[in-house]
């Protein structure tokens, strides 16, 4: 209900930025709850949508979308890399399961989540150019 009221690019960036533009710290429902219940919608997607709007979470959603769509491809590229690949796509489900309940993907959460994805796929796309003998890296139309 309160999303709708700025549904294209939202209340603003930030946790807390939704509970402050819409004052639902005075919602006694919320309050009955919990005392810091007002902060934020306890779900990613519901989250992202009250704070940067449609944009914002069209943005999320392409950017999870790409991520899944990489780790299949190398799920089904190489042998090598099916172990990666399918921890790249155990990690992703698991987060947005998990964030489904309440938005954990900020501070220590988030910086831990993009470093254990990245180091996945860098490892996984090591060990693929590794097997493909391209191992070395492409200097001026040769290998270095």
């Amino acid at each position: 209900r309160l999303g709708m009221s700025h549904p294209i690019v939202g209340a603003g960036f930030g946790r807390t930025v939704p509970g402050v533009r819409y004052h639902t710290e005075s919602d006694r429902v919320l309050a009955a709850l919990d005392s810091s219940e007002y902060i934020h919608a306890h779900n990613l997607f519901i989250n992202w949508w009250l704070q940067p709007g449609i944009v914002g979470l069209g943005l999320l959603l392409l950017l999870l979308f790409g991520l899944v769509r990489s780790a299949f491809r190398l799920l089904r590229s190489l042998p090598a890399t099916n172990a990666l690949a399918a921890a790249i796509v155990v990690t992703l489900a698991a987060t947005i399961v998990r964030n489904l309940t309440d938005d954990f993907l900020i501070y220590g959460m988030a910086t831990t989540f993009w470093t254990v994805l990245g180091a996945l796929f860098g490892e996984a796309m090591r060990g693929s150019a590794a097997v493909s003998g391209l191992g070395g890296r492409q200097v001026g139309g040769g290998t270095a």
